[in-house]
């Protein structure tokens, strides 16, 4: 008859399948009774909800944990079988209640494990941070390589909107990251930046454009990018640098030529002579008369002309950098302000130069020595005249005049085991301004154990192994001397010792004669030994 109940059943037949008891909480692979332990109404739903359940516990295996929540939901609107009653009805929304948990726990499991894992490797990035200043390398992709190697399906999460999103916290932690890189950056670009910009700006106004090229070649581009200031500075030497280079180039062009040079003092014809391959400069011969020519002596407005240049903003903005090196600052502003209005790359900038130059100190001026005059009325130069004199006994090539000045430059000299000069001069017209003694000493070679200069200045050390003592009069500096594979400048000026410009004793001004006398032992090179004099100011 049509009204009998019909038996229950699944929706597919499932003879030999294992009937599962619905899953306990925090345990989804937990295995179930057999069916024959269940009341006759529990079996028939072990039977019928079995394989709904082996749907959603295989994905949970594989840690699919989405796939497992899906499989949870078609469970929960499957329909029943007919004649399924209320305790049928208990059962299903039970299972599905406790899957629903065990998916939950084991995605919370995850969702821990990977928060440890980022936390860690945040730490750890954090240190190598503060000691390096530099973000490790595919920090974020090591980070997904540990979650992986530790069986964590984190792209599984979140199981539900709002959840906790491991992908978006490791965004959150490597931004974090970069950030904290940029202020350590930027904080060491604010130490280390203005020290090399003093130190190469000096190098500049002494013409030593190719040495101040190759400080900022050695400086960390990290550095510089985190520090305008650096970048254009680096500019600037660059391109001075780059011209002083095709000033060679056309020195080199040019040897055995006859030319005509205008330079900051004085217009001239004379010989090229050929350069050596070490040197930044050539020597301009007139008859007698030799004169050193570099890109610091030349006139300016005259390189247009010498080296081809564009008569552009460009060439303007060179040309401003170069009357600062030769410390002109007023013609320098004058060139530079109009140059503001235009459009310039960052690193060019021509309003951060004004503003720069408009704050530096103003020089003290420097009042030349009266001029005298020759027996035909001619007026002579006192400063010419004088390095005159000291050419004719110390060589053309030591002596060079600049800006007033006489200017004594011995490249070179041998200290082994003695060396010396006496300079001869009217102290009641000239004083000693100035005196320094560079030297790079090779980092192969150890520091001799003894130098003195001037006999009042005296490096020891007393094996390669000791520290350093110089020791300026009476004043002992421990700590402090000839350091090999460094460039370093022994100076007075004022007054007072300096070495690479730490204050190391006061030192009086000697009067003429003024006695250069070094020994050293053993043998001992300095590359340069300068020796300013200028004329004293004019009484009344």
């Amino acid at each position: 008859g049509g009204g009998a109940p019909q038996p229950l059943a699944p929706p597919q037949p499932a003879a030999e399948a294992a009937p599962v008891a619905p899953v306990p909480a925090g345990d989804v692979h937990a295995q179930a009774p057999v069916t024959e332990s269940l009341a006759p109404d529990d079996q028939d739903f072990a039977r019928w909800a079995s394989p709904y359940k082996e749907r959603y516990l295989a994905p949970m295996r594989q840690g699919r944990l989405r796939a497992a929540m899906e499989e949870v939901d078609a469970l929960a609107e499957a329909p029943l079988p007919d004649g399924a009653n209320e305790r049928f009805r208990h059962l299903r929304d039970s299972l599905v209640r406790d899957a629903r948990t065990g998916i939950a726990i084991r995605a919370g499991e995850i969702e821990e494990q990977a928060k440890r894992i980022l936390k860690s490797a945040y730490e750890e990035a954090s240190r190598t941070l503060d000691a390096d200043a530099a973000m490790p390398a595919d920090w974020s992709g090591g980070v997904r390589r540990r979650w992986e190697a530790a069986g964590l399906t984190v792209e599984e999460l979140p199981l539900a909107e709002g959840g906790y999103d491991p992908y978006r916290a490791l965004r959150q932690f490597e931004s974090s990251l970069q950030q904290r890189a940029a202020d350590v950056l930027a904080q060491r670009a604010a130490e280390f930046v203005p020290a090399k910009r003093a130190r190469t700006q000096e190098l500049l106004r002494e013409g030593a454009f190719a040495q101040a090229d190759a400080e900022w070649r050695q400086a960390d581009p990290a550095l510089l990018r985190h520090s305008p200031q650096g970048r254009r500075e680096r500019t600037r030497v660059a391109r001075l640098a780059d011209l002083e280079e095709r000033l060679l180039a056309r020195f080199d062009e040019s040897a055995y030529s006859r030319v005509h040079l205008e330079l900051r003092s004085l217009a001239m014809d004379g010989n090229l002579l050929p350069r050596s391959a070490d040197e930044r400069f050539l020597w301009l011969e007139d008859g007698d008369r030799r004169i050193r020519v570099g890109l610091l002596d030349l006139d300016p407005e005259f390189l247009p002309e010498l080296l081809f240049l564009e008569p552009n903003g460009e060439t303007r903005w060179l040309q401003a950098q170069l009357y600062w090196c030769q410390r002109r600052v007023d013609t320098a502003l004058a060139l530079m302000r109009p140059l503001a209005a235009d459009r310039w790359p960052p690193e060019f900038d021509p309003a951060f130069w004004v503003a720069e130059w408009e704050a530096e100190p103003e020089p003290a001026p420097r009042r030349a020595a009266p001029s005298t005059a020759g027996a035909d009325g001619e007026v002579i130069d006192p400063a010419e005249e004088l390095a005159a004199e000291w050419r004719s006994l110390l060589g053309a090539g030591v002596v060079e005049v600049r800006d007033g000045a006489v200017i004594l430059n011995w490249n070179r000299p041998q200290w082994e085991p003695e060396w010396k000069v006496d300079l001869k001069f009217d102290p009641r017209r000239w004083r000693v301004e100035s005196w320094s003694v560079h030297w790079n000493l090779p980092a192969d070679l150890p520091p001799p154990a003894r130098v003195v200069w001037l006999d009042r200045i005296r490096l020891t050390r007393v094996s390669p192994r000791a520290n350093p003592v110089t020791r300026v009069g009476e004043r002992v500096n421990e700590g402090i001397g000839i350091v090999p594979g460094t460039s370093q400048v022994l100076a007075w000026e004022n007054g007072i010792v300096t070495l690479d410009g730490l204050p190391l004793g006061a030192l009086p001004a000697q009067s003429s004669p003024f006695r250069l006398r070094a020994e050293a032992s053993p043998r001992f090179t300095p590359e340069r030994v300068t020796v300013v004099v200028q004329p004293r100011a004019a009484s009344g």
